[in-house]
């Protein structure tokens, strides 16, 4: 466990699977991003969609419908089987978790001028 990530568990060979550091740390995956979402009625093109595991529904049963609807980045406790070519996945342990990170990097990094 490094930094509270298990990478063990994650499949990170893949080379559209990547962590959550990985994609904080690469500003070219940033390049044409739109918002954050975790409800996939709401994605817009070139969102990020956090498959959020919550308390009656798994966001994990939409990411397909979140990439109909033109998410480009899907971050996931579970990769799908079927990887869409261009969508980038980042695997995380806890996706709560790694919304919270996002927000904090994106608040942090783009809007520091405005707090």
């Amino acid at each position: 466990m490094v930094n509270g990530v298990n990478y063990k568990m994650m499949n990170l060979e893949d080379k559209n699977i990547i962590s959550l550091e990985q994609f904080l740390a690469t500003s070219s995956l940033w390049e044409g991003l739109g918002g954050l979402c975790f409800d996939s009625r709401k994605v817009t093109k070139n969102d990020v969609f956090i498959a959020i595991n919550g308390v009656s529904v798994n966001g994990h049963q939409f990411i397909e419908k979140a990439i109909s609807l033109g998410a480009k980045v899907v971050v996931c406790e579970e990769v799908p089987n079927e990887k869409h070519e261009g969508i980038t996945y980042v695997q995380v342990e806890n996706t709560k978790s790694a919304l919270a990170k996002l927000s904090a990097f994106i608040i942090s990094t783009f809007y520091k001028s405005r707090i």
